[in-house]
């Protein structure tokens, strides 16, 4: 897939150190009703069964009597799901209603629509969680001339439903965006194996709460450059280099199949707050560049006696915190 220029410079929490990105894209919709956002969304949410056998009209566009107003951004909250914010405002003068939306887009493999069936009152905000699917990077989904919208299906008066094709503004920033870093992550995950690695050890001297590992780097299917800028910590958890890092961490030459960087975790925080706010407690980040690419932002996790032990580790400080 051949991407443009200005691509490769984005700035992007998935292709820079410790940087956190907020993209959003305007999504005009003249005449389609909304729907209150009720509970979360599971990404594989299906569609719920009609009551009725309403009949089914399809448009290219939305009707002229209403509007709708809407916004797509990805969220910091969404940042590790397959999955875009949708804010959106009734703009019309009466009620409308909204029961599906679904992103249809050259870009990415289509998902479930998502399923919402709720009225929501002139100059009112929603905002809802949508599912994209896995990105497409061949050049076939490049090269298509297909745009990308969204198909929104509305329940009118007697229980009417109509299927509308509400296209999105091109270029569109942040769906080809999303597009690059999947599958600028995608190669690296091709050409190399990434992750951690024994042997484990625990600290043996008294107040040592410390466990010893590695992070190793080995290759695939890639005989470009490769350097690890940084291996980084998390809420839970320290991570550093057992000795004094280099700049960068690792940096490979085609002709060095692999890598290993031994490594010290601790568990930092395990106070109530920390414990409950993780979500990723076992989830390090890492910042890898595969040939002249830019840099990408990429997540690991031990597995096996590593992770064993970092649960114990979060354990033992939880007991030392309780006075256990």
């Amino acid at each position: 897939m051949r991407l443009p220029a200005w691509r490769r410079d984005c700035d992007d929490a998935a292709m820079a150190p410790r940087r956190v990105a907020l993209f959003a894209v305007v999504l005009v919709a003249l005449g389609v009703g909304v729907a209150a956002l009720a509970g979360g969304l599971q990404p594989d949410e299906g569609l719920t069964p009609q009551t009725s056998s309403p009949k089914t009209a399809v448009a290219d566009a939305p009707p002229s009597d209403a509007g709708l107003v809407a916004e797509v951004e990805k969220p910091r909250y969404l940042a590790t799901r397959p999955m875009l914010q949708v804010i959106r405002r009734n703009a019309g003068t009466s009620p409308a209603q909204v029961e599906r939306l679904q992103l249809v887009t050259p870009g990415f493999a289509p998902r479930t629509p998502t399923v919402r069936d709720a009225t929501l009152p002139p100059g009112r905000r929603v905002d809802i969680p949508i599912a994209y699917g896995r990105a497409r990077c061949d050049a076939s989904a490049a090269a298509s001339p297909d745009e990308p919208l969204i198909m929104v299906q509305v329940r009118g008066e007697e229980s009417e439903v109509r299927e509308l094709r509400v296209p999105l503004p091109q270029p569109n920033e942040t769906l080809d965006r999303l597009q690059d870093i999947a599958c600028r992550q995608r190669a690296v995950r091709q050409g190399l194996d990434l992750g951690f690695g024994g042997p484990w050890t625990a600290g043996e001297a008294a107040g040592d709460a410390t466990v010893r590992g590695s992070l190793v780097i080995r290759r695939r299917g890639s005989d470009e450059p490769v350097t690890v800028g940084a291996v980084g910590s998390n809420v839970n958890f320290t991570l550093r280099a057992a000795a004094e890092p280099p700049a960068p961490l690792v940096r490979m030459d085609p002709a060095t199949r692999s890598a290993r960087v031994p490594v010290e975790i601790t568990a930092s925080r395990c106070d109530a707050h920390a414990m409950a706010d993780s979500k990723k407690m076992f989830l390090f980040p890492v910042w890898v560049t595969l040939g002249d690419d830019p840099e990408q932002y990429l997540e690991i996790s031990p597995e096996g006696r590593g992770r064993r032990m970092l649960e114990e580790l979060i354990q033992a400080c939880v007991a030392g915190r309780d006075g256990g």
